[in-house]
């Protein structure tokens, strides 16, 4: 299996690899994000736009509205349904893939780390030894 395409978190592990619960809001929200890689390096994290966060549901928007959003980086018709939360890049180097965040407030990359190792073995990717992504349908 390829890593270009869009995954999902399947589950969340302890450090000695057992299935375990999410630790907090983060780790939910992750459950419900998308995090696609494509052709060139481009990854991106998003979220749904018709989900319920905070007490406040997001709406659709309007056409004028999505141009918007598009303009600052925030919206991709490629994904209509999902509002991008964070952009950045993954490499291949020495067979191991890697991501590096654009922003210093990343969830995709590690804190204050150049880049952040993946664990891709074919059919999953580990993300922060702890987070089991895999291909979404």
């Amino acid at each position: 299996m390829d890593i270009i395409g869009t995954w999902k978190v399947g589950e969340f592990t302890d450090p000695d690899g057992k299935r375990t619960d999410p630790k907090d809001g983060e780790d939910v929200m992750m459950l419900f994000s998308r995090i696609y890689f494509g052709e060139g390096g481009e990854v991106l994290l998003m979220m749904p736009l018709d989900r319920e966060f905070s007490g406040e549901e997001l709406e659709l928007f309007d056409e004028e509205t999505y141009e918007g959003l598009e303009e600052q980086g925030l919206y991709d018709k490629r994904f209509a349904d999902k509002l991008i939360i964070e952009r950045g890049e993954w490499f291949e180097q020495g067979g191991k893939f890697s991501v590096r965040a654009e922003d210093d407030e990343s969830i995709l990359a590690t804190p204050d780390a150049e880049s952040t190792v993946l664990r891709f073995d074919g059919e999953s990717i580990l993300l922060y030894n702890d987070v089991k992504l895999v291909k979404a349908e």
